[in-house]
């Protein structure tokens, strides 16, 4: 058998071992040295990655598209960079670049600055099979005025999550959850689990869904306990009775591209996505990224996932009080109902030593469990699949109590409820 075949069904096996476990934290969790390169193996990634050009200052995302045709560059999309947010707007037919300027403008409260060109580019490989060094993109001369982040008048997104938090960490009565526990798991005797989550999930459009998740820490519990050398990362997974696995090169899966359309939503391409923490310090730090990278997952599940690989750099709104939002507007799938589940993980950035190569692609792949193990320190529930909720398309709900208590749904575009 050869090594890719190897790894592949070694892979498969810790599928079936960690059902919860984002993609590809499958191709994942596949080799015992965490410093080496060898513990990507290429035929386990798609075959495409992306890549960020960077421009030589801010620009408006409308210029930035406009300049791509000028030039005659092929993009994928915008990469934007603000101190509040950093977020990505892919070109889409579900979504013109003054479309994205809008939604930004709503979920985070201040105007978009682009900071680069997302690119598809083939993945290379070396000679002997493994994976090649991708040279930093050239910096885009844009020759256009310095874009400013101007604030916005309207109610944001991140205005409501500062809001929610601080109601939260006041333990102001705001029907949603009560945060007076202390994280009962953690080596240092305080956790990593965000005390409070709501997911929100609504339509947005004809042809797209909002999907949201606010995360509160306090009372003991910190995202600046995750583990050294690990992120985190945020689903939302949606769910249907496909079987099989998604295999490299796009296959394994009955229905278009692979099976993922089969759902209330599209886990591929966002039309936008972003994450805030509802202060002007975020910056880039926490180097958020989308999770694409599904290989190995079941053709049953859809996961809507992002990563922030130094949740450590999440700022304090408050002494020893964190917030977070994690915002994606996805494509509308083919199907009106999907079953729900979700979580936040800790994942290994032990491969993220090769140049060039995308977080989703390196994020969680190598060994090395937190130091409490998987089970005890790996992930916090947020909804267990089991409880077979459904989103039709719609559907909210809290999870109070670090994970360890039963989620509370909650009633859509109600002040108790959904915020949108």
């Amino acid at each position: 058998m050869t090594a890719g075949a190897t790894v592949a069904v070694i892979a498969l096996v810790l599928v079936l071992a960690f059902p919860a476990a984002t993609k590809s934290t499958a191709a994942g969790r596949i080799g015992s040295n965490a410093s080496s390169r060898a513990a990507i193996d290429p035929a386990t990634l798609p075959p495409m990655t992306r890549v960020v050009a960077p421009f030589d200052h801010p620009i408006r995302v409308e210029e930035a598209v406009q300049l791509a045709s000028d030039r005659g560059v092929s993009i994928a999309g915008v990469r934007v960079e603000n101190p509040t947010a950093e977020a990505e707007y892919t070109l889409t037919p579900d979504l013109t670049a003054a479309e994205f300027v809008e939604w930004f403008e709503g979920e985070f409260g201040v105007s978009p600055q682009a900071v680069g060109w997302i690119r598809n580019i083939e993945r290379p490989v070396n000679a002997n099979g493994t994976l090649a060094d991708i040279p930093d993109e050239a910096a885009v001369i844009t020759g256009l005025p310095e874009a400013v982040a101007a604030p916005t008048k309207e109610e944001s997104s991140a205005d409501q999550l500062r809001e929610w938090a601080e109601a939260e960490a006041g333990s102001v009565p705001s029907g949603k959850s009560s945060t007076t526990a202390i994280e009962p798991r953690g080596s240092t005797g305080v956790g990593w689990r965000p005390n409070t989550v709501e997911v929100d999930i609504e339509p947005s459009s004809s042809t797209t869904l909002q999907f949201r998740q606010y995360a509160y820490w306090g009372n003991g519990s910190s995202p600046m306990n995750t583990y050294p050398g690990f992120g985190l990362e945020f689903q939302m997974d949606l769910f249907n009775n496909a079987t099989g696995t998604r295999l490299p090169g796009d296959i394994g899966c009955s229905g278009s591209h692979n099976g993922k359309d089969a759902f209330i939503a599209k886990n591929y391409a966002y039309p936008a996505w972003g994450v805030t923490a509802g202060q002007s310090n975020l910056k880039s730090a926490v180097s958020a990224y989308a999770d694409y990278n599904d290989i190995f997952d079941s053709c049953g599940r859809n996961s809507m996932s992002i990563g922030m690989r130094y949740p450590h750099e999440i700022p304090s709104f408050a002494p020893t009080k964190y917030t977070v939002l994690i915002t994606i507007l996805a494509s509308r799938g083919n199907s009106t109902s999907s079953r729900l589940g979700s979580s936040i993980q800790q994942v290994n950035d032990g491969s993220c030593i090769v140049p060039g190569v995308a977080l989703t692609d390196c994020m969680g792949v190598t060994n090395g469990a937190p130091p409490g193990g998987w089970d005890r320190e790996g992930s916090r529930a947020i909804l267990n699949e089991n409880r077979r909720w459904v989103a039709a398309p719609s559907r909210c709900w809290v999870s109070n109590a670090f994970g360890y208590g039963s989620p509370v749904p909650t009633v859509p575009g109600t002040s108790d409820g959904c915020y949108h």
